[in-house]
């Protein structure tokens, strides 16, 4: 495989090789992937997201790669929260409904 030509200061990046003048790589980015092309040795010189793939034919080249190494392409699913639990809407309206009570009966100022 190619090596990169370009700088890319991201450890956690996967280097996919090269594809039209261009380093390609995979980032997990914390659970949050996305594909990025690079085509120089300056910071703002590259293209990247996965929401640009159907625009962009090298990030496209790039996600294909990735596909093709098993690199997922989208973020883990989340466990469903229960009702209660913190960050549910049963939780916020149970708060909501709590706050609007003590305030109805005059106990905050």
């Amino acid at each position: 495989m190619a090596k990169p030509i370009y700088e890319h200061d991201c450890l956690d990046c996967t280097f996919l090789g090269r594809f039209r003048r261009h380093d390609l790589y995979y980032c997990d980015q914390g659970h949050f992937p996305t594909v990025i092309a690079r085509f120089g040795n300056k910071p703002w010189e590259y293209h990247s997201g996965l929401s640009l793939v159907r625009l962009n034919p090298i990030l496209a080249e790039t996600l294909r790669r990735a596909r093709k190494k098993g690199l997922p392409d989208h973020p883990p699913p989340q466990p469903p929260t229960s009702p209660g639990q913190v960050g549910s809407r049963v939780d916020h309206r149970q708060r909501g409904s709590g706050k609007w009570q003590i305030w109805a009966r005059g106990s905050l100022g």
